[in-house]
């Protein structure tokens, strides 16, 4: 037994002082361990001699060990006492904060030790380094001790600053008891006079809290009270849920009290805003149109659809005929070569309407030629009924007074750059020209970020014609940080053209319209075609060929053609060399011309976007002059954000959208991502791009269709109502 004690004993030494303070150590710590055994052996003989259960001393061994320090000497007892005291305090002064007395104690019993370490090293060496070193110690030694003197006036002071503002706030609160009192004694002095008041206001209260807690009368012809969110299921109710429902209807009245005021004063002073009447734009049961026209491609279709359904080119023929030049519009009007055929667009290229007439006639074929119903024709000239001219008259007068929109409210999309006079007149269009019921303008730069999900953007647009900058913040765009320039898809294929032109040999550029028949070659060998020819005076015009030679270069440009990256052309690669001859190196594509000629691409295709980021690499001539250092597309985007608050800056550039038909060559988002990052090495740079071909050339549209759609929406419109009140002037007012 005692083999077994001694085995599972820890050999703890407890020592319970006059003030009830219980302290435990290990006896191997001090080194005692044999005295220690030999204590605990005495103390077991004695105390099992006297306990007739031998299970008592296992179960009572803390017991025994406290009986063994009867047997030690009192001044190893104290020794011991005092050694663990201070080891206790020192263990805890080491996470306690601040500079603890224990703590302190052992700091400078340790500077001390120290310095007469250094005078026993210089008596025995006579080194001047010892001097130094103890000079540096005691300076060290008298900065530790003078900072924590000042921790500690400062730990008193700040006691004394808070028992200050507890007595302040115990007397407030002493003040306000009295004070709440004297309140009492004075409404009980006067109970009597206003106690029919009183009455009555508890009896609206409860009349007002049974009409909101009680439901309709059930099918047994009682009246149950309906529980509150949160409240006990059970048949039983408690009083304090009664008076949780009671404080909730409280709240719940309150705050339909204040819509009603708010709605009531919005009605009054605002009547001009409000949403128009379902009878002035038909409401849900007719769909809206969302019409997005471009420099290259107009979009229209019914608001709520992915795509749009009418998709046609910004282009019109014009042919010559005895009444004059005659406008065609549609694919096949463009791309037909016609005798002496001429091509023209409304829109310049920089999104601004020049010729207002044609562009109405352009937009109105885009949407009656797909979306709304054909008119009815004349009865007479189907074939069944006899023909009688006073009907045919009555019919062709009816026919001239429909318009083509009576029934559609209409969305339409406008560059961030649109002047003002260009605005009204589009909604003159819409309500005087087309009837339309209600009509409501919009940016492109927010319908594109709209049609990413997001109130807030840097949306990137690269289009045909030119790339726009448009910083959108809570569905609103930054007039001040919209810039736009006209490195776009236009400005690659005149790159292309450079590049074609100054090869050796210069590679053909052909339209399909001018081929009659081709034969395969080589690569790299001449073409070997047929060439159409047309009669003296028909051949259509250079603008007919400059298109059709523009669709060869986008088909060039969506299979071919790609973004240099993730440096920079001109620059140095990781081995040494130049990103040059990197390119020239890796794989090229092939592509074929109309005529049969075909060749491999390399450096070319990455050559004719270089410039879109750094200028040093454009081609120019006579022609074609090369464009400023401002107009690339990393410094449009620093001058842009340097004119909107900082407070936003990155916000936007970690919800960059980049839309446009030309974002889709190759590698174009990641050296856009690449540039950024150089540029704002702080903030998070997240580019967001659609990854469906007609999502990123279609995103404006879709944006207008989304927000069309939107059930909230109907009271944004304009209603021709208010057209009629205020004028043109009133899309100013409206569309911000």
């Amino acid at each position: 037994m005692k083999k077994n004690m001694s085995e599972q004993s820890r050999y703890r030494i407890r020592y319970q002082a006059a003030d009830l303070v219980e302290l435990e150590v290990l006896a191997a710590t001090f080194g005692a361990r044999s005295l220690f055994d030999k204590a605990a052996n005495r103390g077991l003989t004695a105390y099992t001699d006297n306990t007739q259960d031998s299970t008592a001393v296992y179960l009572d061994r803390e017991r025994i060990l406290l009986a063994s320090l009867d047997l030690l000497p009192e001044a190893t007892i104290a020794s011991l006492y005092a050694m663990t005291t201070f080891l206790a305090d020192l263990f805890t002064s080491i996470f306690t904060p601040g500079p603890t007395p224990t703590l302190l104690v052992a700091t400078n019993v340790s500077f001390a030790a120290l310095q007469l370490v250094f005078l026993v090293l210089l008596i025995l060496t006579y080194s001047i380094h010892f001097i130094v070193l103890s000079f540096l110690c005691g300076g060290l030694w008298w900065s530790i001790n003078w900072f924590a003197a000042e921790l500690e006036v400062a730990r008193r002071t700040e006691k004394q600053q808070k028992e200050k503002e507890r007595s302040e706030a115990s007397d407030s609160e002493v003040n306000e008891h009295r004070k709440r009192r004297e309140r009492s004694a004075d409404d009980s002095g006067t109970e009597t006079e206003g106690g029919e008041d009183r009455v009555v206001a508890a009896e609206e209260r409860r009349k007002v809290n049974i009409a909101a807690t009680l439901q309709p009368e059930g099918p047994e012809g009682e009246i149950r009270k309906r529980r509150s969110l949160g409240s006990s299921t059970g048949d039983l109710s408690t009083d304090s849920e009664w008076d949780k429902v009671d404080e909730a209807d409280t709240k719940r009245i309150d705050v339909l009290r204040h819509d009603i005021y708010t709605t009531a004063s919005m009605t009054a002073t605002l009547s001009n805003t409000m949403a128009p009447n379902t009878a002035d734009y038909g409401g849900d049961e007719i769909s809206a149109l969302v019409l997005d026209p471009g420099y290259t491609v107009t979009r229209a279709g019914f608001a709520g659809e992915d795509v749009p359904k009418s998709v046609i080119p910004s282009f019109y023929g014009i042919v010559p005929s005895v009444n004059g030049p005659k406008h065609l519009y549609g694919e096949n009007a463009v791309h037909t070569p016609l005798p002496n055929i001429e091509v023209g667009n409304p829109i310049s290229q920089s999104g601004v309407v020049e010729d207002w007439d044609t562009a109405t006639q352009l937009w109105e074929y885009a949407i009656t030629s797909r979306l709304t119903n054909t008119k009815p024709s004349n009865p007479l000239t189907n074939g069944l009924n006899d023909k009688t001219n006073d009907l045919k008259q009555e019919m062709e007068g009816v026919e001239t007074q429909e318009k083509p929109l009576d029934e559609n409210p209409l969305l339409m999309s406008e560059t961030g750059w649109n002047t003002g006079k260009g605005r009204e007149k589009l909604i003159e269009i819409a309500i005087e020209n087309w009837g339309s019921p209600a009509f409501w303008l919009a940016r492109s730069g927010v319908l594109s970020a709209f049609s990413a999900g997001k109130a807030s953007a840097l949306v990137i647009d690269v289009g045909a014609a030119s790339t726009s900058i448009t910083p959108v913040h809570d569905g609103l765009m930054l007039k001040k940080g919209t810039l736009r320039c006209p490195l776009a898809g236009n400005y690659i294929s005149d790159q292309l053209r450079l590049i074609f032109s100054t090869s050796q040999p210069p590679i053909p550029l052909t339209p399909h319209y001018l081929i009659n028949s081709k034969t395969p070659v080589d690569a790299g060998a001449p073409s070997q075609a047929s060439y159409r020819t047309f009669p003296a005076g028909t051949a259509p015009h250079s603008s007919f060929r400059a298109l059709q030679e523009e669709r060869i270069l986008t088909e060039f440009k969506e299979s071919v053609v790609a973004v240099w990256g993730p440096n920079r052309l001109a620059g140095h690669n990781q081995h040494g060399g130049t990103n040059l001859d990197t390119a020239r190196t890796q794989n090229a594509r092939p592509f074929e011309m109309p005529d049969g000629y075909n060749q491999l691409f390399g450096l070319e295709r990455y050559r004719a976007t270089e410039s879109l980021f750094d200028v040093k690499m454009a081609l120019s001539d006579a022609s074609h002059p090369a464009p400023t250092p401002n107009q690339t597309l990393p410094q449009m985007i620093t001058q842009s954000l340097s004119q909107i608050d900082v407070d936003i800056r990155q916000h936007l550039l970690s919800n960059v959208v980049v839309v446009g038909g030309s974002s889709l060559i190759y590698g174009f988002n990641d050296r856009l991502k690449q540039e950024l990052e150089a540029m704002y090495p702080g903030p998070r740079v997240r580019v967001f791009s659609p990854g469906i071909v007609v999502e990123r050339k279609f995103s404006s549209w879709i944006g207008g269709s989304i927000l069309a759609s939107l059930g909230t929406f109907h009271q944004m419109w304009i209603s021709k109502k208010e057209y009629d009140e205020h004028g043109p002037g009133i899309v100013e007012k409206r569309c911000k």
